[in-house]
């Protein structure tokens, strides 16, 4: 089963919140990359192993999306394959470093290059369930041709 799901999770003295799509088998972690891209974008400073021990994550269900990768919509079938999180708030305890209450502009933590690379790939690879999945165009569609009118 796939899910939507709403995710605080926190290492040391920062917190955040994230939205995921994630499927039910392991859930353990999925924001911990996350977290570290932000602390090391906000504070230039890398998480010490010792701190890893005190990371959490909470998982909040928000709605079920499908039973497979099959049932999303390109965009969900990109988050869950990307592993990718919209960041929803990111704040360290004494200092509120960004937060974000209204959802306007929703932007997605990973690099579009990444995904660009995802589809040569699987391209490459012959991939054509994924690429349909993604809503990718499998081949260029031939212009349309008109018939003559007899007058």
């Amino acid at each position: 089963m796939i899910r939507r799901y709403k995710v605080h999770s926190q290492i040391g003295k920062y917190k955040a919140t994230f939205e995921m799509v994630l499927d039910d088998s392991d859930r353990n972690g999925k924001t911990l990359s996350h977290m570290r891209e932000l602390i090391f974008k906000h504070d230039h400073q890398e998480v010490p192993a010792t701190a890893l021990k005190h990371f959490y994550e909470q998982f909040q269900e928000m709605a079920i999306l499908g039973n497979s990768q099959n049932d999303l919509i390109p965009p969900d079938f990109k988050a869950y394959v990307m592993g990718d999180a919209l960041c929803l708030k990111f704040w360290r305890e004494e200092q509120v470093i960004e937060r974000t209450d209204f959802l306007d502009k929703q932007v997605y933590l990973s690099d579009p290059q990444e995904w660009d690379d995802q589809l040569s790939w699987w391209r490459e690879d012959q991939e054509n369930e994924l690429l349909t999945l993604a809503g990718v165009p499998l081949t260029k569609s031939k212009p349309k041709k008109r018939r003559a009118v007899p007058a």
